[in-house]
């Protein structure tokens, strides 16, 4: 599952600029990853591969108290995304922006800071918003099925010329939900 992982995250930076958002405190992916996957050092992978780790937690201002848990987590996320977008596009504008994650949060998220960014005067349209949501706690065996449909798709899923909004439940076949947005003639 290690070389998955690395597979997975590799492929993605191939093809555009990655960083991992979570609602967790810091140091949780350090963590996570020492505990599930400790045959893979993920700080050095995600340092070789020049992968932010983005805790949404840590712009948390003081008028979210008055939001809901999940509308904070919501604002928190789409905020970290939005500075990301800024600093990885700079001046450029935002072609598209892929969401892959396990939570509704995020997915949201994404959709919110797509809506809201400022392209510069030079773009014709809003960035394209892709989002993936992954089964919540899925098995090993899903989780792997999830990720190889994934960097199976990838390349169609970032050269797609609309949105993409899949979200895989524990009886789907990843790789038939991924399919999916492309019709039935992909293959």
């Amino acid at each position: 599952h290690a070389e998955l992982v690395r597979r997975t995250l590799a492929s993605a930076c191939e093809l555009g600029h990655v960083a991992i958002v979570t609602s967790s405190v810091r140091p949780w992916v350090d963590r996570s990853a020492d505990q599930h996957l400790p045959s893979l050092d993920v700080p050095r992978l995600l340092a070789d591969l020049g992968i932010p780790v983005l805790y949404a937690p840590e712009c948390w201002s003081p008028g979210m108290e008055n939001m809901g848990m999940v509308e904070a987590y919501t604002a928190c996320k789409r905020t970290v995304m939005e500075e990301f977008f800024r600093s990885a596009c700079g001046d450029r504008p935002l072609a598209h922006a892929i969401s892959v994650g396990d939570s509704p949060v995020e997915r949201e998220a994404l959709k919110q800071a797509v809506q809201r960014w400022d392209q510069p005067a030079a773009a014709n349209e809003r960035p394209l918003c892709k989002t993936i949501k992954f089964m919540g706690d899925p098995s090993l065996k899903q989780l792997s099925s999830e990720l190889q449909a994934t960097v199976a798709w990838m390349q169609r899923i970032v050269s797609h010329e609309s949105d993409i909004d899949v979200a895989i439940d524990p009886w789907d076949d990843a790789e038939s939900k991924l399919r999916a947005p492309f019709g039935p003639e992909a293959c």
